[in-house]
């Protein structure tokens, strides 16, 4: 298992979702449905982070959602 398939099982933890339909919701760009799925205090916290421009950016600029990204772009790529 590479960082990236770590970092999207412990997500899917976080979110109370499978690893395969996290993906599904993050190819398709549906994040309601992924957030509808979380327990309330993860879900505000992605909506509040989604919400501040600087905290979106800081978070897009991570490590682990440059993995993520980069993982997702391979998937659809392969389509």
């Amino acid at each position: 298992m590479n960082n990236a398939d770590k970092l999207i099982e412990q997500l899917s933890r976080q979110l109370n979702t499978t690893p395969g339909q996290l993906r599904q919701d993050a190819e398709s760009g549906d994040i309601n449905d992924m957030l509808g799925r979380a327990d309330p205090e993860s879900a505000n916290k992605v909506r509040e982070v989604l919400a501040d421009p600087e905290k979106t950016r800081a978070l897009l600029n991570s490590p682990q959602a440059k993995a993520l990204i980069k993982l997702l772009s391979r998937k659809r790529e392969g389509d």
